[in-house]
């Protein structure tokens, strides 16, 4: 066997390479998400719209709750039929409306059988940090 000098990894080997971050296939092809830096999606008009912290959003033909599936994390929490949150970007806790506050003036819904579970995880982290109203 010939030693090239070069390190290939197993998946390199088998001819597959990985490309790190979150990639989505939809109806135009493969879209990379960055997770790190989702505010929150919202799920309209079979479209989802990813909301980016740089203000930027991003329009996919992917349901939301593949997109869910897909992020599988703690940061991540459901709070609506239609909107999927990050809750690090959170910069106010549940108002009196049943909104959170996002950068760039954005307020999301919190469903009434949400409600409950999102406090009790607001106020597990409330240590450290500003969420209440």
């Amino acid at each position: 066997m010939e030693h090239t000098g070069i390190n290939k990894s197993k998946s390199q080997e088998d001819g597959i390479m990985k490309i790190p971050g979150l990639w989505i296939l939809n109806s135009k092809g493969a879209v990379k998400i960055e997770i790190e830096n989702i505010m929150y999606c919202h799920h309209k008009k079979d479209m989802t719209i990813i909301f980016y912290s740089c203000g930027r959003s991003e329009k996919i033909r992917v349901p939301l709750k593949r997109i869910e599936e897909k992020l599988c994390s703690k940061r991540f929490f459901r709070c609506h039929r239609n909107f999927l949150i990050n809750l690090d970007y959170a910069l106010k806790g549940l108002r009196d409306d049943d909104t959170l506050i996002f950068p760039f003036r954005r307020s999301v819904p919190v469903a009434r059988r949400k409600k409950t579970h999102l406090l009790m995880i607001l106020g597990n982290e409330a240590a450290g940090r500003d969420l209440s109203a």
